[in-house]
């Protein structure tokens, strides 16, 4: 929890110093990366959520800016078991995680001229590092009569936990801001930690795809 308030009071405290801000919201596409193994006969697909956030932009030089984002992002994945004669289990179970996520890409601002003579149009690509602390893991477990059960993953380093605390990794960027405030991006997310807390299963890293819309506020000229 200590993590999740010095995230929280680092980026307001940026946001506050400089009148570029914005904000963002989005649909989020998650998955788990996990090691192929010739044994294991589940079925996993992906999970529907959504984001939103806060961000600043501070301008490096013509071309390039530095915009730190800290959002709410819903993560994680279903699994479909394999159903052997006689299995009576879940159909299939549904994991959602909500992280509290701090990104720092670098953006390259790419504009086209000849298009926009006044410059209301760019394209934006960046890349950067994030660090998200998760707050709520549940575990959905569906019938195949369509009748579902949820409940709580702890949450902690132990192996008697659900997932670990934190993630860590890279977010790629890609899209386009028009009239120098609204912002259509596309977005990965890759997770680089383990966030399976027992080292006698296999290791799972998140992966999140989505979709953005934002917003700026303020002063936009670089």
């Amino acid at each position: 929890m200590k993590k999740v308030i010095f995230l929280a009071f680092a980026t307001t405290a940026i946001i506050h110093s400089h009148a570029q801000t914005g904000i963002t919201a989005g649909m989020n596409l998650s998955r788990y990366s996990i090691k192929a193994d010739a044994a294991d006969l589940t079925d996993r697909k992906a999970i529907m959520s959504w984001n939103a956030g806060i961000y600043y932009r501070k301008p490096l030089s013509k071309i390039a800016a530095l915009q730190p984002e800290l959002a709410w992002t819903g993560k994680g994945g279903q699994a479909y078991p394999f159903y052997p004669i006689g299995y009576t289990g879940p159909m299939k179970y549904v994991n959602r995680l909500g992280y509290l996520q701090l990104t720092v890409p670098v953006m390259l601002d790419l504009s086209l001229p000849s298009m926009d003579d006044n410059d209301n149009f760019r394209i934006d690509i960046g890349a950067g590092p994030y660090a998200a602390a998760l707050l709520k893991a549940t575990a959905t477990a569906v019938e195949f009569d369509d009748s579902k059960a949820t409940s709580d993953y702890t949450i902690g380093k132990d192996a008697s936990n659900g997932f670990k605390r934190m993630d860590y990794g890279m977010r790629y960027i890609a899209g386009f801001t028009m009239l120098q405030s609204l912002g259509a991006h596309l977005q990965y997310d890759q997770g680089f930690r383990n966030i399976e807390p027992n080292p006698a299963y296999r290791a799972i890293r998140a992966r999140n795809f989505s979709v953005n819309l934002s917003w700026q506020f303020g002063d936009k000229k670089d």
